[in-house]
């Protein structure tokens, strides 16, 4: 509404020259309006904090708003709940071997819905896939995970099919404490992302770490495009196409919060034995579990 104004008041006394027609915003979880035909008007809070309080009026009156904060007796610091600590992830994830065997490590979620239930069978069908090919002899097989738990309430596993070594693939999975298993569109999006985003923001990133890339004494990236006489052009730009970067790629939130893709840049061979999670935005690796050959 024209002339109006909107500040934001702090704990003690404010002087605004508006007419006596006051709203107040609390902003909490959601929004409380308190409104008073006169220029009195008061917002009581029991249990809950405010933080932060906005007063718009209109006009040419003098308004007084006196803000009083007091603590109420059955909220002090010593009487409130704590806050339910979110579960560890070793306590929300538990290792399931395959055949008794310690070769294959999958997790199992301990959460009981009908979400997680699903999910726990899928792993267990995929890894069986996995082995199959082995039939009696799986000496060059194995599988193991690592757990992240970056964001309050929200878990990332990444599994690692592992063939002699070098080859296979990673799967990951996102779910909350709750046992809701999150979509694609729902991890990008707690990543500041949408799928209209996503692809040139995960280019942007790996041409980040690619830009480091030197061979034969030509750079991989110059000027923020593939330098076509690096050594490997010709890979990399397949590297940063849609048919590695999409949104089916494997991809977590860390034990920092920050979301990572997984990808192997250049692929040689099979790629996997370069797979490496990347940091979106900025590129940097970080270290996820392969399984052991020792």
């Amino acid at each position: 509404m024209e002339g109006n104004n909107m500040k934001p008041v702090d704990k003690g006394t404010i002087k605004s020259k508006n007419k006596a027609l006051m709203l107040a915003a609390v902003l909490l979880a959601g929004t409380v309006a308190v409104s008073s035909t006169g220029c009195k008007g008061e917002i009581k809070a029991s249990g809950i904090s405010i933080d932060s309080l906005e007063i718009k009026a209109s006009g040419d009156e003098d308004v007084n708003v006196d803000v009083n904060v007091t603590e109420d007796a059955g909220t002090s610091e010593e009487s409130t709940p704590s806050q339910k600590e979110m579960p560890a992830p070793d306590e929300i994830v538990s290792v399931m071997k395959m055949m008794s065997d310690d070769r294959f490590k999958i997790p199992h979620i301990n959460l009981d819905t009908d979400e997680i239930r699903q999910l726990n069978d899928h792993i267990e069908e995929e890894a069986a896939d996995f082995i199959a090919p082995g039939f009696d002899d799986y000496s060059g097989y194995r599988i193991d995970f690592e757990v992240f738990n970056g964001l309050e309430g929200i878990y990332s596993i990444a599994i690692d099919y592992n063939y002699d070594g070098w080859a296979g693939y990673y799967k990951t999975y996102t779910f909350s404490a709750d046992g809701h298993v999150l979509s694609t569109s729902e991890i990008i999006r707690l990543a500041g992302l949408s799928e209209n985003t996503f692809f040139s923001e995960v280019k942007k990133a790996i041409m980040t770490t690619a830009g480091e890339f030197e061979s034969q004494g030509q750079k991989a990236i110059v000027n923020g495009e593939i330098n076509p006489d690096y050594e490997h052009a010709e890979l990399l730009a397949e590297s940063l196409s849609e048919k590695y970067i999409n949104l089916d790629m494997p991809m977590i939130i860390g034990n920092d919060g920050k979301f990572y893709v997984c990808m192997c840049i250049i692929p040689f061979a099979d790629p996997h034995d370069m797979d490496n999670f990347y940091s979106v935005p900025g590129g940097i690796k970080t270290e996820v579990k392969k399984a052991s050959w020792d």
